[in-house]
């Protein structure tokens, strides 16, 4: 750890809703400083940990995953469609063809021999508007580039997650506790089995779990993870 770390609250104001992970778990900090830091040195991934501004702390790096503020947001799982005709091809058939919209598809299949439904994806949103980070490093290069990227979270092809500002806010002294969890106590990251005693894991579970990023590849470790977030539907 250097003597120039310091604890802080990362706070991102977003345009549109934040997407949660398949997990229902909100996005863990060095997670979205890797991804970024992989952009900027052409995917060399030893340089991007180098570059990493978090200190490392019992084996991984000292930064939260994204939480609420407010916590008790509505999260909701959201369908996004996709269109597989352009209006132009619609309008047309409404002009050339005398079809309305709902049955210009079974023309096509007609013509054609087939019918592809509109696809459909589901996204786990929530309607809060900002996300805390709490970390220990350097925040000022943290902010510079969290603002490489204009989006956080899964979806953002789909309009989820845009980043309006990033800010800090000095915390002062605190401890690695506090780094993992939100203002409920609820774990926010994946940890591994030798931090457990420091965390109260009675809103956490058990489990086989990959500790730093990139979190879709790596080796697993006996650790535990964050409860996927409530929702409806």
């Amino acid at each position: 750890m250097s003597a120039l770390d310091e604890y802080a609250v990362i706070r991102v104001m977003l345009k549109t809703p934040l997407a949660l992970g398949k997990t229902g778990v909100r996005p863990v900090l060095d997670s979205l400083l890797f991804q970024r830091l992989m952009l900027l040195y052409d995917a060399d991934g030893d340089r991007a940990r180098a570059d990493m501004p978090l200190a490392r702390l019992d084996g991984i790096w000292a930064g939260g995953g994204g939480f609420d503020p407010n916590i008790n947001r509505f999260v909701q799982r959201r369908p996004v469609y996709r269109k597989l005709m352009n209006d132009t091809l619609m309008d047309m058939a409404e002009d050339h063809l005398g079809l309305t919209r709902d049955r210009y598809v079974y023309k096509l299949t007609n013509l054609m021999g087939f019918y592809q439904p509109i696809t459909s994806n589901q996204y786990i949103v929530s309607d809060a508007l900002s996300v805390d980070f709490r970390m220990l490093g350097d925040p000022t290069a943290v902010i510079r580039l969290l603002e490489i990227e204009p989006y956080l979270g899964p979806g953002h092809s789909c309009g989820f997650g845009e980043i309006a500002q990033v800010s800090v806010a000095p915390a002062g002294a605190r401890d690695i506790a506090w780094l993992l969890t939100d203002p409920g106590r609820r774990l926010t990251r994946p940890i591994p089995d030798a931090l457990a005693p420091h965390i109260d894991t009675t809103l956490a579970w058990q489990d086989q779990v990959r500790i730093e990023a990139p979190y879709w590849m790596g080796d697993f470790t006996s650790g535990w993870r964050p409860r996927s977030v409530d929702y409806a539907g």
